[in-house]
């Protein structure tokens, strides 16, 4: 999972960063989530659509469940949250 707050602000170099993270390999594949930064410079969809390009799925108030064998991770992701988003992955999360 990488977390979010890939940039600092509006200007800092965000493909790169990006770029650089795709370098990471995963057997099961490589997940990302937002922080208050990519909000506050409002490049959210942007990041998503460009991690996309290069292998990284930001899950966006999601989960997905993860198989390992025969046990299960369910790995769960949220933009910069406020409480209310947060109880409802929550409760999405323990359903998958």
């Amino acid at each position: 999972m990488i977390t979010g707050d890939l940039i600092s602000g509006r200007n800092d170099p965000l493909d790169a960063c990006i770029r650089q993270l795709a370098r990471v390999k995963s057997d099961a594949g490589l997940f990302g989530c937002m922080g208050n930064h990519e909000r506050y410079a409002r490049c959210e969809d942007y990041t998503e659509r460009q991690s996309a390009r290069n292998g990284i799925q930001f899950l966006r108030n999601q989960a997905r469940p993860l198989r390992f064998g025969n046990a299960t991770l369910n790995l769960a992701g949220t933009d910069f949250a406020i409480v209310t988003q947060s109880k409802v992955l929550s409760r999405r999360a323990r359903r998958s």
